[in-house]
């Protein structure tokens, strides 16, 4: 049964991204109210701030404060504050991973790899690269061309009839680039111990959080590393991290939750 709220003077008042409600119920009722609404979920005036909300008793009836945000709150308390079953945290970890240079869509083989002619004892360098050098994605060496170019990252040794000299030196002098992988660390508190260990999620699963702030929120995007359930000061905190990838993790490797391998 919905709890009877009145709405008094300041409900629905807008200070920047902050949307206040202020309604008036009997005390018996407050706490019912305060417990409806869950600290950053999403509900139509934006995401619940329990942090910032409040309930004043007078003599008969009490004031409940509830306030609203654009944005979750992303202040981490370490289960220092009064919270309900399932109140929610959000934090970001703004991290890189490196990826080769091969897994980029532009990739050009001359980037990491020197280009080696093959010289029979006599000969001297033919000079400049072949017509493919520029746009070569790989190693395999043309047909055409095949025993008389090499791609390698160290000079070949030589041979009874010659040796291998450095046609072209690679262009980068990198192996690998840092790749944007943020994580969104979501952590939920509860009073139980076996209520939190129901919430733990699969690793490996794709499965995006509640907010992902700029970042994409399908769930294709976001990769569950890790779940763990602690004692957190009063509560038991379910801390859930997920991984972002801008191109989507590859679903022949992981599923989504239900989905098949």
């Amino acid at each position: 049964m919905a709890v009877e709220k009145i709405a008094t003077v300041g409900d629905g008042n807008r200070s920047g991204d902050t949307v206040t409600r202020i309604y008036i119920t009997r005390k018996g009722d407050a706490a019912t109210l305060w417990g409806e609404y869950i600290h950053n979920e999403s509900y139509p005036d934006g995401y619940f701030n329990r942090k910032a909300s409040s309930i004043s008793y007078g003599e008969a009836y009490a004031t409940v404060t509830l306030a609203f945000g654009r944005y979750p709150d992303t202040s981490y308390s370490g289960g220092t504050g009064d919270f309900e079953d399932g109140d929610t945290e959000y934090n970001c970890n703004g991290s890189t991973m490196d990826k080769p240079l091969e897994t980029l869509k532009n990739y050009k083989t001359r980037w990491n790899y020197d280009l080696y002619e093959y010289l029979k004892k006599g000969e001297q360098p033919i000079g400049g690269t072949p017509d493919w050098y520029w746009d070569a994605t790989n190693r395999i060496i043309p047909a055409a061309d095949f025993g008389k170019y090499q791609w390698a990252q160290n000079q070949p040794g030589p041979d009874a009839e010659g040796e291998w000299a450095l046609a072209a030196a690679r262009t980068k002098n990198a192996e690998a680039y840092k790749y944007p992988a943020p994580t969104i660390s979501v952590v939920r508190y509860y009073h139980s111990r076996n209520k939190a260990f129901e919430q733990l999620q699969a690793l490996g699963k794709l499965k995006a959080p509640g907010y992902t702030g700029p970042y994409l929120s399908g769930n294709e995007y976001w990769l569950v590393m890790d779940s763990t359930v602690q004692k957190t000061g009063r509560y038991w905190a379910v801390n859930t991290v997920h991984t972002y990838a801008d191109e989507g993790w590859d679903e022949d490797f992981y599923t989504q939750p239900g989905g098949n391998n």
